[in-house]
């Protein structure tokens, strides 16, 4: 039996290897006031020394988007959010992100279409790009099938969720991928 389509982005799992597993997360800024909105569960970038979420298959991701703090501009309170509502002003004109940046890590994500035990290890993908859950701050991405390939494409399937009701072959498997085109294996700095 399929799973129902149900995205809602990248989520840590664990770590390569047998490796310490902390989930631990980064802090990086968000531009004040940033024109788009970014959700749990989204994969981002660095741009200009600032966090947003990938846009193109050219992009190479820093890691996952796990939620964001700021000052509210009219309570003047700290402010945590699961997502970043886009052009949010801060307060001290200050948005941290707080990112799963290890470049080890083994993230649960659902696919866009099917993909089979063949794919593990040997194709890279992109994600496919859809706007999150405002409500929950929840995101939407998923790994867009048809982008299959032996290229640079940012994640790699790894092995498949071990949950009842999800198989090889099925439409929208959750699968386990990895980062394949993280930005801490880039040789070179191109973004």
């Amino acid at each position: 039996m399929a799973l129902a389509a149900a995205y809602n982005g990248f989520t840590p799992v664990r770590r390569r290897g047998s490796s310490y597993n902390t989930m631990g997360t980064s802090k990086y800024q968000i531009a004040n006031t940033y024109g788009d909105s970014i959700f749990r569960g989204d994969l981002v970038k660095v741009s200009a020394g600032y966090i947003q979420p990938v846009s193109v298959t050219a992009d190479r991701p820093i890691g996952v988007f796990q939620g964001c703090e700021y000052v509210d501009p009219n309570s003047k309170q700290p402010t945590w959010s699961n997502y970043f509502p886009s052009g949010t002003s801060s307060g001290d004109s200050t948005v941290v992100a707080h990112v799963m940046d290890d470049p080890e890590a083994i993230y649960q994500v659902q696919c866009n279409a099917t993909v089979t035990i063949g794919d593990v290890q040997t194709q890279n993908f992109f994600v496919e790009i859809s706007a999150g859950n405002t409500y929950s701050g929840q995101s939407a991405m998923s790994v867009q099938v048809t982008s299959k390939t032996s290229l640079s494409n940012p994640v790699r399937i790894v092995g498949l969720w071990e949950v009842p009701g999800n198989e090889w072959g099925d439409a929208n498997p959750r699968v386990l991928a990895r980062l394949s085109n993280h930005l801490d294996y880039s040789v070179s700095i191109d973004n």
